[in-house]
């Protein structure tokens, strides 16, 4: 039905609500502790890779069993990718091991520091990153009007978050187009093959489509 553009994003989970909510360790027990979460989690992503890259597939771990298990039919791409979203060294190696790609939803900061750390474990894994899908997730994306406005928002995100307006202005993805531009060229440069963005503010459709409309003119033309 995609035509093979399917791909899996999946993470350890840390939202309590979540697992409350859906009752995901079942029979009530809550939320397991951080490292119990991402020894599951390593186990459900060696057992997604092995059923996608074979037809029949056995697993024997701590928390999981499969015997024979049968996946047909598979994925129409080949082979599916599949991507961690990780910002913690043990989860970084994980990914590096058995997934084919990492995203990280912090700033320009953090995509650096994420690929301090990815490029060694990529490389104990015999891989690159120019063939690892290595992604970011900027959830507070804003096309400011002016440098003006743009330095009025960076002081209020400075005050919140304790930080100094310069660190803001070089690490969050927000500003003018020219700003953001020179942003997303960095992340580039650090070996960032997508980003996934959240426009913000937007309180109805047409605003929404106009400040959609705006960052394609302005921003995504122009990278």
């Amino acid at each position: 039905m995609g035509g093979g553009r399917y791909e899996l994003l999946i993470g350890a989970g840390w939202n309590e609500p979540e697992y409350l909510g859906y009752d995901l360790m079942e029979r009530g027990r809550g939320m397991p502790s951080a490292g119990e979460r991402v020894d599951r989690f390593k186990e459900a992503l060696q057992i997604l890779r092995g059923m996608f890259d074979n037809d029949v597939f056995s697993y024997e771990g701590r928390y999981w069993t499969l015997r024979d298990a049968v996946n047909l039919p598979p994925p129409v791409q080949q082979p599916m990718r599949i991507s961690v979203g990780a910002d913690k060294p043990r989860m970084i190696r994980i990914a590096a091991k058995y997934a084919d790609g990492l995203n990280n939803g912090g700033g320009l900061d953090s995509l650096g520091k994420i690929r301090e750390l990815l490029v060694p474990a990529l490389e104990r894994n015999g891989k690159r990153l120019e063939d690892y899908y290595f992604s970011g997730f900027a959830a507070q994306v804003t096309v400011n009007e002016s440098d003006e406005e743009y330095e009025a928002m960076a002081k209020r995100i400075a005050e919140r978050s304790k930080r100094s307006v310069d660190d803001v202005k070089g690490d969050v993805f927000s500003g003018t187009p020219e700003a953001l531009v020179e942003k997303f060229r960095k992340a580039e440069d650090l070996g960032v093959k997508m980003m996934v963005v959240y426009i913000r503010p937007a309180t109805t459709i047409e605003e929404m489509k106009e400040k959609l409309s705006r960052f394609s003119d302005e921003v995504i033309k122009e990278l």
